[in-house]
């Protein structure tokens, strides 16, 4: 941002991206229509990571919505993975009993399932678990790991054809958003 330019004087800039709070509601819509009733949604606990907190205050909402109990939890900063695996045992211990939990990123909801893994908890017969991100980690861990995948890829081109397209018309061609898809794995299905 060039300080010397007044915010009125500025040129808004087109964004290419999706809803952050709509991905949230898709997520606690995801667990709720599985029949969690008391759910957490984990955020990154990085203070700059805004994104996070707009999909938790979509998935807060969705819940409340919907009557059901909701627990907000930080998790520590430092290595995601560690952070997921030391949320594990307190999430299992609060109380009313969670038996659902969404998570700002796969790396935490990874850490998570990795604890799961080595403490014996059922995922998801005593806790489901979902993430967001896609990461392929997730995809690697038995069950795998429900999540939600961000449309990088078409955002890429998007943003290329937008570019290409101010160049040629000098015509700023707008916001866009995307979709994201809720990949529905065995973290959260019972198969």
């Amino acid at each position: 941002w060039d300080q010397s330019i007044s915010p009125a004087d500025a040129t808004p800039l087109s964004q290419i991206g999706f809803d952050h709070q709509a991905i949230g509601r898709v997520m606690a819509r995801h667990l709720l229509d599985l029949g969690h009733r008391s759910l957490a949604y984990v955020d990154s606990g990085v203070a700059e990571d805004y994104r996070a907190r707009e999909r938790g205050e979509g998935f807060a909402a969705e819940v409340r919505s919907r009557g059901a109990e909701l627990q907000v939890v930080s998790a520590a900063t430092g290595d995601a993975f560690d952070a997921g695996r030391a949320l594990l045992e307190p999430l299992c211990d609060r109380q009313p009993r969670i038996t659902a939990a969404a998570f700002a990123n796969d790396h935490l909801a990874c850490g998570a399932l990795m604890e799961a893994q080595a403490c014996g908890i059922a995922v998801p017969q005593r806790l489901a678990l979902l993430g967001f991100g896609d990461f392929p980690i997730g995809r690697q861990l038995r069950p795998a790991l429900s999540t939600v995948r961000p449309p990088t890829a078409e955002i890429g081109r998007a943003a290329a054809a937008s570019v290409l397209a101010f160049i040629r018309t000098g015509v700023d061609p707008g916001s866009i958003a995307l979709d994201c898809e809720l990949m529905s794995r065995g973290s959260t299905l019972d198969t």
